[in-house]
């Protein structure tokens, strides 16, 4: 994550894996007391997710100042909200966007910039200039570096650690994290998908502070 550090102002991140996405830097709170909970909720921007029904469930899309957490099994859609992410958060605020840039760190190989492409033309933009707004990051897989029951707490103290540091930056710089992964601690939304009939994909709200558990 520290390869992003000299990106992060003005930055809007998205991630794949353990670690993800988005919005611009649009204020730093300096106020204290009641005035704190008043900015910080006028700071908040929510980005659309690409689905209405989605952006419903969440009370307009994905929001900054937040960590949401997406886990399901395979093929439930959790790569294609990301993608989609890194295209809409691109877009003007009256949009649905955030207007920003975007981070995606991938630590399952699933970035495809032709699927960027294909978003982008969806939504009447140059796919070039979106691309170039992209900052990939390949990065290991936490499954991967730590096996076996016996690396069980050392993996999940280095993974707090980890959400700690993308809280503490949603926050300071207006940042929406969305992270897909089976991580059952310090987010502040949880999204749980699944399969539906056909190529249809549920999504229930299983954690939020300001959501009713909805799907």
């Amino acid at each position: 994550m520290a390869l992003l550090a000299p990106c992060l102002t003005g930055l809007q991140l998205v991630a794949d894996g353990v670690g993800v996405l988005v919005t611009d830097g649009v204020g730093v709170l300096v106020t204290d007391g009641a005035g704190v909970l008043v900015q910080r909720a006028r700071d908040i921007v929510r980005i659309t997710t690409g689905s209405k029904q989605l952006d419903d469930l969440l009370g307009g899309g994905m929001e900054t100042k937040a960590i949401t957490e997406m886990h399901g099994e395979y093929r439930t859609g959790k790569t294609q909200l990301c993608l989609t992410m890194c295209v809409t958060c691109q877009m003007p605020e009256n949009m649905g966007g955030g207007a920003g840039k975007v981070a995606f760190v991938d630590t399952e190989g699933t970035f495809r910039p032709e699927r960027i492409t294909a978003i982008a033309e969806r939504y009447q933009l140059d796919p070039t200039a979106v691309l170039d707004n992209i900052v990939d990051s390949l990065t290991s897989n936490f499954r991967n570096d730590f096996c076996g029951r016996g690396e069980l707490a050392d993996r999940q103290q280095k993974l707090g650690q980890m959400l700690s540091r993308l809280k503490k930056i949603s926050e300071e710089f207006n940042v929406a994290v969305v992270v897909t992964n089976h991580l059952a601690h310090a987010c502040t939304t949880r999204l749980s998908l699944r399969k539906g009939k056909a190529e249809q994909r549920l999504c229930k709200v299983v954690e939020s502070p300001c959501l009713g558990k909805a799907a």
